[in-house]
């Protein structure tokens, strides 16, 4: 067995689960199996110890309190294993600013004109880097490595900045972005004044669900009402309608009945074919893009294995085109980053799985990446614009369009009546606030649709009156009173996709 150990001064900075969080991954970011545990306490030197199955040289992500945008997923640069232990922080820095130098000089192949101040603050903080690596006093070295970690993150955020700004300009040249489908998703209950005026005037799409828990509460009595009004409502707007999870293992989309089924695997696999082919039928034509399925790329509520969940998946995506060959098909993955798999024996990445379902040739128009931003467990770990835009590149290498889910938490404190992710995380200098959230919202969506091969971008959560997946995601509080993300919202569809 492999390991790695890091030592640290004890500081706020680490986070108290960071053994919980820390991973290790190699060049294509997908985490390997991996034990960590931390040692130390408050009077004590800090040792991590990551433990794992492969030897080879790898990059260690974990949770760092930021100073100014609280905690965030960040890595080393590529390590090997040795027998005396690394210098944490230094090497967080060292893996911070790797990051921005390697995508600035990515960057400026394809064009990107650098600010000459911003080469410079690059420039500066390689120079503080070779004083940090040679200077013997460990604490000394520790604290000019988490000034080193603010700066490095300033300046990939104002590289990120100016990365959308140019690759913006550009879109709106060709007109690309207005092609774009942005909105969100439809609750399944009339809209109050205020969600209507906004869902008019700065959504030009819908996310859909036809959840199987409500439409067949009882095997075989379908009911439609609902879905059949939201869909007329959606075209009295003029609003594209993406559609779907069809399938989806999560506890509230599939009906308590099916779960008799559990262990008859091909019994199972024909009810969920006969709920696609029922939703297909009745909405061919309506819909403007069917979302296949969703989140099959980790375990759900049914005890199922990995080659189970793949297999329905073909066969469900293979149902829904033979009853529709027409209308584009999307297959939504969860958890892109695969975080989960430190601690589930699974074979596939998200991105293996993706691409496993696109080499069968089941003529997908699309994947869309579920982002819940700041839940655990269930969500994504925050992490930085350049990650962010790394992860982008990573599943365009797949050479099908993206469209992009995202949830950003308002408030840290608990919802019970969330499904998914009762509570944000809450650890760190900067706890989840309206403020924060639209703070997020302006470092991701426009990056993301800076990106050509984005076409899609779809808030995951209109408001929080409805009981959500996750805790405090709404654009809209409970009693209907916008938050400030609302506002960047207006000004971001506005300015790139009218």
């Amino acid at each position: 067995m492999g390991q790695l150990r890091f030592v640290a001064p004890c500081r706020e900075h680490l986070a108290e689960r960071t053994a919980e969080f820390a991973y290790m991954a190699g060049l294509e970011g997908i985490p390997w199996p991996c034990r960590c545990r931390q040692t130390g306490n408050n009077r004590a030197d800090v040792e991590l110890i990551v433990e794992r199955s492969v030897a080879e040289s790898g990059n260690l992500y974990l949770p760092w309190r930021t100073k100014d945008a609280g905690e965030l997923m960040l890595s080393t640069a590529s390590l090997m294993e040795r027998q005396h232990p690394y210098r944490l922080v230094v090497e967080l820095a060292r893996g911070t600013l790797n990051r921005v130098r390697n995508q600035l000089a990515d960057w400026q192949l394809v064009g990107l004109q650098a600010p000459a101040e911003l080469e410079e603050r690059i420039g500066s903080a390689c120079r503080q880097l070779a004083n940090i690596v040679i200077e013997k006093d460990p604490h000394a070295a520790s604290r000019a490595s988490e000034e080193l970690i603010n700066e490095s993150l300033a300046a990939g955020e104002h590289l990120a900045r100016e990365y959308s700004r140019q690759m913006l300009a550009i879109r709106r040249q060709d007109s690309s972005a207005s092609r774009v489908l942005a909105g969100g998703r439809l609750p399944c209950r009339p809209l109050l004044d205020s969600e209507d005026a906004f869902v008019r005037k700065y959504w030009n799409s819908v996310s859909l669900s036809f959840p199987w828990r409500t439409i067949e509460s009882s095997p075989g009595k379908f009911d439609w009402e609902l879905c059949d009004r939201q869909v007329k409502w959606c075209t009295e707007q003029g609003l594209r309608i993406v559609s779907g999870p069809l399938v989806s293992l999560t506890r509230n989309h599939l009906p308590d009945w099916l779960f008799l089924w559990e262990e008859d695997f091909e019994n199972l696999q024909q009810k969920i074919l006969h709920f696609v082919r029922a939703v297909v039928n009745r909405y061919r034509g309506l819909v403007h893009v069917w979302n296949s399925l969703a989140g099959m790329n980790v375990p759900g509520a049914l005890a199922i294995t990995e080659e189970q969940r793949l297999r329905l998946a073909v066969v469900s995506i293979d149902e829904l085109r033979k009853h529709d060959s027409a209308t584009p098909v999307l297959v939504t993955v969860d958890q892109p980053w695969g975080e989960y798999l430190t601690s589930e024996s699974l074979e596939l990445s998200p991105l293996h799985f993706a691409d496993a379902l696109q080499r069968a040739d089941l003529g997908l128009a699309g994947i869309g990446l579920e982002w819940n931003v700041g839940y655990w467990p269930g969500g994504t770990l925050p992490r930085d614009s350049l990650e962010v835009s790394r992860q982008l590149d990573r599943w365009s290498l797949l050479g099908l369009p993206l469209v992009v889910f995202v949830t950003l938490p308002s408030s840290g404190t608990v919802d019970e009546s969330a499904r998914l992710s009762p509570q944000a995380i809450c650890e760190g200098t900067v706890p989840p606030s309206g403020q924060s959230q639209r703070d997020g919202a302006e470092r991701l969506l426009p990056l993301a649709l800076a990106k050509p091969f984005v076409q899609g971008v779809f808030w995951n959560q209109l408001s929080d009156q409805e009981t959500p997946d996750c805790a405090h995601g709404g654009l809209f509080d409970g009693s209907g009173q916008a938050k400030p993300v609302c506002e960047f919202w207006q000004s971001w569809y506005t300015s790139h996709l009218t």
